[in-house]
Parts: structure tokens; C-alpha cells; sequence
């Protein structure tokens, strides 16, 4: 880029000299036409090392815009691979959660199958203790009501008695 800006420096300055070259040459190289034409010359000297130093300005703001544009294009890059990872790490995130609301949407459906279990188990286990219960009162109700028996006891004693000892 700087070789560039250097040689169309050069290709100005030449050309400014082409074209006083005929003005001087014109002028027939007299005293004042002489001044004159030096006079110009200075002054399209002057206006070169203007360009000149424009030009190398230019240049040089080129190349810290260059250097800005590379920073800019590193950072776009780091930005878009960590825009790129949190995209990968917001997916595994998403799956994860849907992962675990299928767990507590099925183990939430299970706790309702165990509780009506459960309710069910108790209602049985309230009738068993209820018909226990009943049962107890026929049991405690029947030595009371019955009378004594001769035969009933003699059986009560053979079925408390050792069947394998011998009569």
C-alpha cells in the first residue's frame, strides 16, 4: 500500500515538472518570465511535499484503520465462538430440563397411583379391623351365652392335651 502512495508521489511530482518544462521553455528563459517560472516551480514544489505529506498521512491513517478492522475481525470471530459455545450450552441446558420434567411428570404419576393404593389399602385395613373387631365381640360373647357343656369341655381338653402321649 505504502509503495503504491510512494509512486504516485513520484508520478505527480514528475508530472508537474513535464508541464512547467514548456513554460519555461516559452518564456524564453528571460528575467522575469525566468522569476516567474522559478517562482512556480517553488510553489508546485511546495504543493508537492503538501501531497506528499497528505499522502503519508493517508497512508498511515490507512494502516490504523487496517489495524482497527484485523482488531474488530478478531473480536467478531471470539464473539461469534462464544456466542456459538452458549448456544451449545443453552441446548444441553433445554434437553436437560425437558430430560427432568419427563422424570417428575412420570414420578408424579406414579405417587398418584400410589396414593389412591394407599387410600385403598387403608379403607381395607379400616373394614379388617372393623370385621376383627366384630369378630371379638361374637368370640367374648360366646362363653358368656353358652352353656356349659360336659361334652364341650372334655373335647377343650383333648385338643389341649399332647396328641402323641397315649391315653
Amino acid at each position: 500500500m505504502t509503495a503504491i502512495v510512494n509512486k504516485a508521489a513520484k508520478t505527480a511530482a514528475s508530472s508537474t515538472i513535464v508541464m512547467l518544462l514548456p513554460v519555461l521553455l516559452l518564456a524564453g528563459c528571460k528575467g522575469r518570465a525566468l522569476d516567474e517560472a522559478q517562482q512556480e516551480a517553488r510553489e508546485a514544489k511546495a504543493t508537492i511535499n503538501k501531497l506528499n505529506y497528505s499522502l503519508k498521512t493517508a497512508a498511515e491513517e490507512i494502516a490504523t484503520a487496517k489495524a482497527e478492522l484485523d482488531a474488530v475481525r478478531q473480536g467478531r470471530d471470539e464473539t461469534q465462538k462464544r456466542m456459538e459455545q452458549l448456544i451449545r450450552e443453552r441446548d444441553q441446558a433445554s434437553t436437560s430440563a425437558q430430560h427432568a420434567q419427563e422424570t417428575v411428570t412420570r414420578l408424579t404419576t406414579q405417587a398418584s397411583g400410589q396414593d389412591s393404593m394407599t387410600v385403598a389399602l387403608q379403607k381395607q385395613v379400616a373394614e379388617l379391623k372393623t370385621l376383627v373387631e366384630e369378630q371379638q365381640k361374637l368370640i367374648d360373647q360366646l362363653p358368656k351365652s353358652a352353656p356349659a357343656q360336659p361334652g364341650a369341655q372334655a373335647v377343650d381338653k383333648q385338643a389341649t392335651s399332647d396328641p402323641n402321649q397315649m391315653p
